[in-house]
C-alpha cells in the first residue's frame, strides 16, 4: 500500500514537471541565415515572461492579436524585407510575440492570418521599434490574455 502511494506520488509529481515544463519548449528562438536572432512564442504566462526579460536585447517586437478582444494570436506568417526587397525573417509564428534583433535600416512587416494581410513600414535605429497586428478573427478571451491597447 505504502509503495503504490508512494508510486502515485512520484508519478503526480513528474506530471506537474512536465506541465510545468512542457509550455516553455514552444519557445522557439535561434538565428536567421543572414545570423539575426529571435525569439517567438509566448503561449502561457511563463513564455511570456520569458520573451519580457529578453526583451531588451532586441531591436524589435512584433505582436499579433484579435481586434477587439486583444486575444493574443498565433500561426501568423511573419514576412521582413530589408530596403532592397531581400527577404530578412519568414515564418509562421510559434505565438503572439516575437522579438528581432534587426541592424539598423528600413524594413517592410507583412503579417498574414486566414486571407487577411496587412502591411507596414518600420526604420530600426538605436531604440526598440514596436508593432502591432491586429486581425478579426472570432474569438473569446480572458482579459488575462488580452494585449493591452
Amino acid at each position: 500500500m505504502k509503495r503504490t502511494a508512494i508510486r502515485a506520488i512520484g508519478a503526480a509529481a513528474a506530471i506537474a514537471i512536465a506541465a510545468t515544463v512542457a509550455p516553455l519548449a514552444a519557445l522557439e528562438q535561434g538565428k536567421t541565415a543572414d545570423g539575426v536572432a529571435f525569439m517567438s512564442g509566448g503561449i502561457g504566462s511563463g513564455e511570456r515572461e520569458q520573451l519580457a526579460r529578453a526583451r531588451d536585447e532586441f531591436s524589435l517586437q512584433v505582436v499579433t492579436a484579435a481586434r477587439g478582444s486583444g486575444a493574443f494570436l498565433a500561426a501568423v506568417e511573419l514576412k521582413i524585407t530589408d530596403a532592397g526587397g531581400r527577404t530578412v525573417f519568414e515564418r509562421p509564428l510559434e505565438g503572439p510575440l516575437l522579438l528581432l534583433n534587426l541592424p539598423p535600416g528600413r524594413y517592410g512587416v507583412e503579417a498574414k492570418l486566414r486571407g487577411q494581410m496587412q502591411r507596414v513600414q518600420t526604420t530600426i535605429g538605436s531604440a526598440r521599434r514596436e508593432i502591432y497586428f491586429y486581425f478579426d478573427v472570432d474569438t473569446d478571451v480572458q482579459p488575462r490574455d488580452a494585449v493591452p491597447r
